[in-house]
């Protein structure tokens, strides 16, 4: 019966006949029903025919919520009328249950669960990592299963793989290069990614003076390390673990030098390196500057060669949700350049032109985000999408207006949204405002 209720209301929304909709979720509510509490909560938001009161939507959203309502939950989730537990939140929890069982000397039970947790691809790579950490310590001290240092090593490696600091610490990296005939290999750790400079393209110029054939490999990646494009693409920020072998006549001075370079922190003043850009044989081309020279903390964009990247800071107040998402993505697809970013400091980069991918980031309002892009547009593209994170997706700030006027970016929902707001900065959720289309979509679940 308050199905039928339910669905007499969804039939005289979609003819616009909203008071009566209205009256209907009205009716089913007060008899129990979770989604007409949710859909009158919409209405209520809207001002769709019933008096606007946000203050009483945001009531009934959570009242919709605690019922179970699970688009209710979703929406009262996002408006921060409720929290619901992410999924890492959860793992989280479970992986401190099991480091409390490991601690209470129940090896066996402990080492069981963080294998379980290593192999789980759904949890993110810090959570894994961590786990590996754990396994690759118990077999190093033999709790719940016998002492076995090379199954140890092999689990810290996993660990490191993943940027884990104390599985790094745990290796006890020296950098010793060894080497054999005409055979050099060495494995190290990158404890810093230089801001200023483009490591891969200095890398890769050192790389190209030797005669041997050299490798840089990096979490079961192996690539050409005479190959700009290529020794970028192996993401090598701060304590990364890399494994460089090289083969040839010149293999151990071109390991060691390379070694040497990474050491230092790619300290460009160092005697070798100075002497070989004094040279020309290391060009460094490069530019810098602030995109909004009265503001301190604006992007700073980094220009060399068919390259350029930025570090800005996200200033919407909901970070990249949905509606962002969809703008940037759009600005993204105008430019040729390849174009990817992350978090400052993460592991793994994101597709600046995938809807999905920039929607799964979830990033919130305060991170510091990296972008980098190659191409010959690359520059402008890292400037115009920079100055969009930090404007905080401002859509009448005059670039992206004319793009909008022109019809070259649209301000449509993504189909799979559950709210829409405007994507401009704003101070509080008080100012969240629902497009037609979002209650359309409401009411066709």
């Amino acid at each position: 019966m308050l199905e039928d209720l339910v669905a007499q209301g969804k039939v005289a929304y979609a003819k616009k006949d909203y008071k009566t909709a209205a009256v209907i979720y009205e009716k089913a509510m007060e008899a129990g029903n979770a989604r007409a509490m949710n859909f009158l909560a919409g209405m209520y938001l809207s001002g769709l025919g019933v008096k606007k009161d946000q203050e009483k939507a945001y009531e009934l959203f959570k009242k919709a919520a605690e019922a179970g309502d699970q688009l209710a939950i979703s929406t009262a989730n996002i408006l921060g009328l409720i929290h619901v537990p992410s999924p890492y939140e959860q793992f989280r929890t479970r992986i401190e249950e099991v480091h409390v069982i490991r601690k209470e000397g129940k090896y066996q039970e402990a080492l069981h669960k963080y294998v379980e947790f290593a192999r789980n691809n759904e949890l993110s790579y810090e959570y894994q990592a961590e786990c590996m950490y754990w396994i690759g310590m118990m077999y190093k001290a033999g709790q719940g299963v016998p002492q076995n240092v090379k199954r140890a090593k092999e689990w810290l490696r996993k660990a490191a793989d993943k940027n884990y600091d104390d599985a790094i610490a745990a290796l006890e990296l020296d950098n010793e290069v060894i080497c054999k005939n005409d055979q050099a290999k060495v494995t190290i750790c990158i404890r810093k990614y230089n801001e200023t400079i483009h490591a891969a393209e200095i890398l890769a110029q050192l790389a190209q003076l030797f005669k041997s054939d050299i490798e840089f490999h990096e979490k079961g990646k192996t690539v050409d390390a005479k190959s700009i494009l290529a020794v970028a693409n192996l993401e090598l920020h701060s304590d990364t673990v890399v494994d460089i072998t090289a083969k040839g006549e010149d293999a151990e001075e071109a390991v060691t030098r390379i070694v040497n370079l990474i050491s230092s922190k790619f300290n460009l003043k160092d005697e070798y390196i100075a002497n070989l850009i004094s040279t020309g044989k290391i060009k460094i081309v490069k530019k810098t500057y602030k995109t909004v020279d009265s503001a301190a903390d604006s992007p700073e964009i980094e220009c060399g060669d068919g390259y350029a990247k930025a570090i800005t800071c996200i200033k919407h107040i909901y970070g990249i949700h949905y509606r962002p998402a969809h703008i940037w993505v759009q600005l993204a697809n105008l430019f040729t350049a390849d174009i990817k970013f992350r978090a400052k400091g993460k592991a793994y980069w994101v597709d600046a032109k995938n809807i999905l991918m920039v929607m799964g980031s979830a990033l919130l309002k305060g991170t510091k985000v990296e972008i980098y892009a190659e191409g010959k547009d690359a520059e402008e593209a890292v400037k115009r999408l920079a100055n969009l994170i930090y404007s905080g997706f401002d859509i009448e700030e005059e670039y992206i207006a004319d793009l909008i006027s022109s019809g070259k970016l649209k301000l449509g929902i993504p189909d799979d949204s559950i709210l829409a707001t405007k994507c401009v900065p704003t101070k509080s959720r008080d100012s969240l405002a629902p497009y037609p289309a979002l209650l359309n979509l409401l009411h066709k679940n």
